[in-house]
């Protein structure tokens, strides 16, 4: 496709689209889907997009970019990525770079952890007056959208939107302007926050290599738990290890 923008560095890949749908004029959610998807039944998504195989066919060859780039640079698939054995992993690949309808929601284990996303798409004031100053538009950054990870270590709070991430208008893609960002006092995070954010910067820039299987996971952290005499033997004191974590936090 000519025209089809690339996306920034750490952008969501829902992001460039719906930048694509301000550069091309198009207003219906459907024709933009019929645009870039040739599909009008496709769920607009914003942490981990299907249909990837189509949208890396959309840039020309010279640019280098493949499906996997897609989803390892702009999206939030290396979060779960590393944490799920590589069978899974690999199958997760396959299923988020096929032009299919996926399930990997419920395969990646995202529908059912306890630990649930922001609502809204969230974002930095202090960042989009940068990119508005460098690129002269603003996009949605994939580390805004982490929970916990609830302020940028350099501006402070991120700032929620009033765009939930689960739209009750599945084929919509909202760029970030001035007209999605509600104006408000950016107040500095807490050091909480800001050390994970800069960790969850560290994990979703990791390359793409095989993982550790859960196992492995396993005997990892029986170690710590080893090295803070929180175990005997075999044995792990999981509720020692829980006191100590909340204390930390």
């Amino acid at each position: 496709m000519l025209g089809f923008p690339l996306p920034y560095r750490d952008e969501l890949l829902y992001s460039t689209i719906a930048r694509h749908g301000v550069h091309s004029g198009i207003i219906s959610p459907k024709e933009l889907l019929q645009d870039v998807y040739g599909d009008t039944r496709v769920i607009a998504t914003s942490d981990l997009p299907g249909h990837l195989n189509r949208i890396a066919a959309l840039y020309p060859e010279k640019a280098g970019i493949t499906p996997c780039d897609l989803l390892y640079h702009n999206t939030l698939f290396p979060l779960y990525a590393f944490f799920m054995g590589e069978a899974r992993r690999i199958a997760l690949i396959r299923e988020l770079t096929a032009n299919g309808k996926s399930s990997v929601h419920l395969t990646s284990g995202a529908a059912a952890s306890r630990v649930k996303q922001p609502e809204y798409l969230r974002y930095c004031p202090g960042c989009i007056k940068k990119q508005l100053h460098k690129f002269g538009e603003s996009y949605w950054r994939r580390d805004w959208q982490v929970v916990g990870a609830d302020s940028c270590p350099i501006h402070g709070n991120l700032i929620d939107s009033d765009i939930r991430r689960h739209d009750v208008h599945r084929h919509q893609y909202t760029p970030l302007n001035a007209e999605t960002s509600i104006q408000a006092e950016q107040r500095p995070g807490c050091w909480q926050s800001d050390l994970i954010a800069q960790s969850i910067r560290e994990l979703l820039n990791l390359k793409q290599i095989a993982v550790p299987e859960l196992v492995q996971w396993g005997y990892w952290y029986k170690k710590p738990a080893a090295d803070h005499q929180l175990n005997r033997g075999s044995q792990v004191h999981h509720e020692q290890v829980e006191q100590k974590v909340i204390a930390f936090w």
